[in-house]
């Protein structure tokens, strides 16, 4: 994980003065920092910030990496696989000699895993960069005819906005004037190539990823199910219990099939976010001292989602290492005593006990983050908004902040103060939009049924990165740790979205909330041998953790992060 800018100017006028983005970009990496200013292309001035957090390769990298010849690159991300030796050298340095020696869109389209990258050829002063198809990375932007900005991270001062990750974006720097061609990804739909810029824009070649399709090939694309195919659904009542429901479901041979397959690609999603990584925590990595100190955390409800990633996490993870579970809680206004005794706490007490019975050779290290109103306030008007920035809900607002307190990782540790030494965080985020986890995906299959509903979840994997995980990426990232996100492995999403909605949630009026929801997922845990999560109701992050007032309304602007 890494800070990455690049200011293009003419004159002076648009260079960055603020110290803020220093700062801002330093905190996403604090192994390295550099800062470069240079001519490139026809006289374009340019300044260069980058930082790394070492997560791959044997030693500490640089940003930019470069060679004699001009050409650099900023590069924020994972490659998990797609190319030659992927996890066996650090991925900036791969991703470079690829991209000096190839097509630059052939490289990217076969890359798998999340980034945002900057990459200029000098040979043919083109400046190329934008976000993986899923848009886990932040990268924001303004840019007019004569000056671009694009960077990691921006200070409310600066206008900006989300570099949109539908697609490949190059600019031709041997020009006078800025002007763009946009090179969208071929599973998109028309309305995704509608974008707003100052400059002149021109819609370039199509690409094709290697783990998406047009949702035209699917063979459910905009249909319902024959009645053969849902019978498997139609046997259970409201009233059924669920040991009866997921037992019968594991009966099911088709449905066996696919729960396999699921655990399977999990696992493998999991194992690789955890070990690509230095063999280090926080605390010991400047000395290079091997320990059995926890090296990475789970965002821990004792939800649905982080339940299964703790489950399996337990597999993949050495046995003499603990893992950090991040519980947070916000303080409710009103209460006298257990102010922190919120919903996510009840329950992540609940499924910890689970989880230590299960594996109790596992040193689980359930950590309470708790957080007074005050230090919210505080630290939401002082940094967080600049982080959330430039997003600017009420629902933004209670996630952002939910989230960055959290991944501080600083909490109580068996009544003692703790601070967390993880220095990678493994996230829910995707399931929901995935496997059909919404409230709102319930009205829309009671208005649409199942053809409505499916073309609801593709749209809902399609804007996930326009919608909060670039939000997400910031406020986490701020802490020196990397959030990394296994549901939205492309693996496993290709093998997802190939299943029909009906094999992914059944949110007929028989199969309520806590079982039809997300019922892959529910049956998948029941697998696991996890309980108490499987049949536990969906809670949203800001509900769960008690940040958000449920009398506001989560689409309307945010009193607390207007500029200031």
């Amino acid at each position: 994980m890494c800070g990455i800018l690049l200011n293009i100017f003419r004159n002076s006028n648009g260079k960055i003065r603020s110290k803020k983005f220093s700062e801002l970009i330093c905190n996403r990496g604090p192994n390295y920092f550099n800062e470069i200013e240079d001519v490139i292309g026809n006289g374009w001035n340019s300044l260069i910030l980058g930082s790394v957090l070492w997560t791959q390769g044997d030693k500490t990298g640089v940003q930019p990496i470069s060679d004699g010849n001009g050409n650099f690159l900023l590069w924020n991300g994972d490659v998990y696989h797609g190319l030659p030796n992927c996890g066996e050298t650090s991925d900036s340095e791969l991703v470079f000699a690829e991209l000096v020696q190839h097509d630059v869109l052939s490289i990217i389209s076969t890359i798998c895993g999340p980034y945002a990258f900057i990459y200029y050829d000098a040979t043919k002063s083109t400046l190329w960069f934008g976000r993986d198809v899923v848009g886990r990375h932040s990268l924001l932007w303004n840019i007019n005819s004569e000056n671009l900005l694009l960077t990691s991270v921006c200070p409310r001062s600066s206008d900006v906005e989300e570099v949109p990750n539908y697609g490949i974006f190059q600019i031709d720097l041997s020009n006078p004037v800025l002007d763009m061609y946009f090179h969208p990804w071929s599973h998109l739909s028309e309305d995704h190539l509608k974008i707003n810029v100052k400059v002149g824009f021109s819609i370039g070649n199509k690409l094709s990823h290697t783990s998406f399709i047009s949702p035209y090939h699917y063979d459910w694309y905009n249909r319902e199910p024959e009645r053969r195919e849902i019978e498997f659904l139609s046997g259970f009542t409201t009233t059924s219990e669920a040991a009866i429901i997921f037992q019968q479901l594991d009966l099911n041979l088709p449905l066996h099939n696919i729960i396999q397959k699921m655990k399977h690609l999990m696992f493998q999603s999991v194992e690789k976010r955890i070990k690509t990584k230095p063999d280090y925590c926080s605390n010991c990595i400047s000395s290079l001292t091997i320990c059995n100190h926890s090296k990475f955390a789970i965002l821990f409800s004792g939800g649905l989602d982080s339940t299964i990633l703790a489950a399996i996490a337990n597999y993949v993870a050495p046995q003499d290492e603990s893992i950090d579970l991040y519980n947070v809680a916000f303080e409710r206004y009103g209460t006298k005593s257990d102010g922190f005794l919120v919903p996510d706490r009840k329950n992540g007490y609940e499924s910890l006990k689970e989880l230590s019975l299960l594996y109790p050779q596992r040193k689980w290290n359930f950590v309470e983050i708790n957080v007074s109103q005050e230090e919210l306030g505080e630290l939401r008007s002082q940094h967080i908004a600049d982080l959330i920035y430039p997003l600017k809900s009420i629902l933004d607002d209670s996630l952002g902040c939910a989230l960055w307190f959290a991944a501080r990782g600083k909490g109580v540790l068996n009544g003692q103060p703790y601070t967390s030494p993880a220095r990678i965080v493994l996230l829910g985020m995707g399931a929901d939009e995935i496997f059909g986890g919404y409230s709102r995906h319930r009205k829309e299959f009671e208005k649409q049924r199942w053809s409505g509903l499916g073309l609801q979840l593709i749209e809902e994997v399609n804007n996930i990165g326009k919608r909060n995980l670039g939000r997400d990426n910031r406020v986490v990232t701020d802490h020196g740790r990397q959030p990394r996100l296994p549901y939205l492995d492309e693996n496993l999403l290709e093998f997802a979205l190939s299943l029909p909605p009906w094999h992914r949630c059944c949110l007929t009026p028989n199969m309520t909330a806590g079982i039809g929801d997300k019922i892959l997922l529910r049956s998948l845990a029941w697998n696991l041998g996890l309980r108490y999560c499987t049949t536990l109701p969906k809670k949203a992050m800001q509900f769960g953790s008690k940040i958000a007032n449920p009398k506001e309304k989560g689409h309307e602007l945010s009193a607390n992060l207007v500029d200031i």
